[in-house]
């Protein structure tokens, strides 16, 4: 008996001891799942704060480069058209020789200040901490105010500022020509390729364009008019990159720090290109009908009333006043073949072109004003490279079998019997003064004209009043006549023909250039009126976003 209990009483206790060691490994767990949703939470407020700076960062990357879109007035927070508010422009390409100087903030504050009236330098942020090195030679320091709603309030997308640079070899630290020396020379886009302006120059070396003896501008991109003191390195066919830099700082108060995302962009409108002859084509061209074509660019001052009283295509005494010797007009010839001399014909005698080449290479029809036309000239331009470039860019109209588009009501395309009704598809909007009446064309400077790339991927018909602007691609065969109205350039694969007549909304019906190619004989007849014009050339994607070259996140360092 008292062996029995002394056994039982050294039992005692261990319920309690088991119970011990149970709570403390649930306590453990617990502690342990308590540390895992901490360090949960954690990783997930720091993911989320790491997101929301990358996509405020990416905001104000995007809020730029809406606002660099060259069709967005300074009414609209537009950037790059020149107007009454002086901080509302970007950089400017400085002289060659000369570094960049201009520098452009977008700055996102709650001063409800308008870019009119901002204190550009009060208001410059003081945490650019790589102006120094990127640009050097910055002295004209600007700024605008964000544009989106409540800027610099809690609601609004919390990036601090956007810099907008031109850029060089310096501030990109990317030495393009390999030299080994990191310069500050501004970067063109050519050609889908970014050249230093220096390297640009080395194809037209005199800056007399075509007509000097140096030019050596690559293919696809033909050389353009040789308009006074232009080159096509310079204004035309080339276009500046731009560096915009993002910035977004958020405050962590509970961890007493600050976390940071730099992103930096480089963009660059779509370089335009213009052509020398006002319907440039590589096989014969055939005249059928009445056709009138000028060659005096209707865009040079010196070419319109005010300046040498011309007469254009399309209006009475068409074709009756020569150019004088000496005149500032820049004409080019209206009708230029790669085809030799037995492949074209000139037509009838209500066949005219102003003015008229002379020359060997010339053939000429009948009557005092005949047409003429430049033959035995090679095609500067690749018509397949050309289309296989600007079709990324391009709105696609798909080509059913026996299509037919014509354009129906206020500017509208439509696909008859295509299934394409209502789509809303469009060749871009002529200049019409008035573009809701349509009435009072401005074919000279394009006023409100929306100019719009097109591909139509086959044949097409293009007649019963249809109009359009900008560049219209078309990947087969063009038919059209006298009723249309298109201003810009057209670009055509294979023949174009001219069938019957009509009454275009204005004197003429092409205003700028028509390209014709892939060895199908271009047979351009009826009563149809083509008219150069470079602006309408120089005006092609001025509607189309700007091109993103590349991003980057770059270590901000903050």
């Amino acid at each position: 008996m008292f062996r029995q209990q002394q056994t039982a009483d050294g039992q005692r206790g261990v319920v309690l001891l088991l119970a011990l060691i149970a709570l403390l490994l649930i306590s453990a767990v617990g502690a342990a799942i308590l540390f895992m949703a901490a360090a949960e939470s954690s990783l997930v407020g720091s993911q989320r704060v790491s997101a929301r700076t990358f996509y405020s960062t990416m905001g104000g990357l995007e809020e730029t480069r809406y606002r660099m879109m060259p069709a967005i007035l300074d009414a609209q927070g537009g950037l790059n058209e020149p107007g009454t508010q002086i901080f509302a422009l970007l950089p400017v390409v400085p002289p060659p020789g000369v570094a960049p100087t201009d520098v452009l903030y977008t700055i996102n504050t709650n001063n409800p200040a308008t870019p009119a009236n901002f204190n550009a330098f009060a208001q410059l942020p003081a945490n650019d901490i790589w102006l120094a090195a990127e640009v050097p030679a910055a002295v004209n320091l600007r700024a605008v105010a964000s544009i989106q709603p409540n800027a610099g309030g809690n609601a609004a997308i919390p990036w601090q500022w956007v810099r907008i640079n031109l850029k060089t070899e310096l501030a990109a630290n990317q030495d393009l020509n390999r030299d080994g020396f990191l310069d500050q020379v501004p970067v063109f886009l050519y050609s889908t390729r970014q050249y230093r302006a220096t390297d640009l120059q080395v194809f037209d070396p005199d800056g007399a364009g075509p007509s000097g003896p140096g030019w050596m501008l690559p293919p696809p991109w033909g050389p353009p008019p040789p308009l006074p003191t232009q080159s096509c390195a310079a204004l035309i066919c080339a276009s500046p990159v731009y560096m915009i830099t993002s910035l977004t700082q958020i405050a962590l108060p509970a961890q007493q720090q600050t976390t940071s995302r730099l992103m930096r962009a480089e963009v660059a409108v779509s370089p335009s290109f213009m052509i020398d002859a006002g319907v440039l084509s590589q096989p014969g061209i055939n005249i059928n009908g009445n056709m009138e074509a000028s060659g005096r660019d209707i865009c040079d001052l010196d070419c319109g009333p005010a300046g040498d009283n011309f007469v254009f295509a399309g209006e009475p005494g068409f074709g009756t006043q020569p150019t004088p010797v000496g005149s500032l007009c820049n004409t080019i010839q209206p009708l230029r073949s790669a085809a030799p001399l037995g492949q074209n014909n000139p037509g009838p005698n209500a066949a005219k072109t102003d003015p008229a080449c002379v020359g060997p290479n010339c053939t000429c029809g009948g009557g005092g004003n005949p047409a003429c036309i430049d033959t035995s000239v090679a095609t500067p331009f690749d018509i397949n490279e050309l289309i296989n470039e600007l079709r990324p860019l391009a709105t696609r109209l798909q080509q059913p079998v026996n299509s037919y588009y014509p354009q129906i009501g206020a500017g509208n395309l439509n696909c008859d019997a295509t299934g394409c009704q209502g789509q809303g598809l469009e060749l871009g909007g002529f200049p019409f003064l008035d573009p809701v009446a349509q009435t009072g064309a401005d074919p000279v400077n394009g006023t409100n004209a929306d100019p719009m790339v097109t591909y139509v991927d086959g044949d097409f018909k293009c007649t019963a009043g249809c109009t359009g602007a900008g560049i219209l691609i078309v990947d087969g065969d063009l038919e059209l006549n006298a009723s249309m109205a298109f201003y810009g350039i057209i670009i055509v694969r294979g023949n174009v023909s001219v069938t019957g007549g009509g009454n275009p909304p204005t004197p003429c019906n092409i205003y700028g250039a028509l390209i014709s190619g892939g060895g199908i004989n271009t047979g351009l007849g009826g009563g149809i009126c083509f008219q150069y014009n470079s602006c309408a050339q120089r005006d092609q994607f001025r509607n189309a976003p700007l091109l993103s070259l590349s991003f980057r996140e770059v270590p901000s360092g903050l």
